[in-house]
């Protein structure tokens, strides 16, 4: 069974422009369609928890979250879909 249908993953013809901190470059993110699947699951995993009164330690938020810095002008959206590259396409 191939990737693409056990994470029912679609082919992506959306992208969005993103600046991460690691690569310091502007590059294109593909855009999925959001899968509710899991829904189930995690209230089935809640009441459960709930039932056997389980408790789980809190966990606290950073104190302060950083803006992103970005080092380089944007440039158009077609240029950078051009170079975007998947690291799951089959080599052959």
């Amino acid at each position: 069974m191939s990737l693409n249908k056990l994470y029912n993953i679609s082919i992506c013809t959306r992208y969005k422009v993103i600046f991460p901190k690691t690569k310091k470059a502007w590059v294109a993110q593909p855009v999925f369609e959001k899968s509710f699947a899991f829904v189930k699951e995690l209230v089935d995993e809640m009441k459960e928890c709930h039932e056997s009164d389980l408790k789980l330690p809190k966990q606290k938020a950073p104190a302060h979250i950083p803006r992103k810095i970005v080092t380089e002008p944007k440039p158009p959206k077609d240029e950078i879909i051009k170079m975007h590259k998947s690291r799951m396409v089959k080599k052959n």
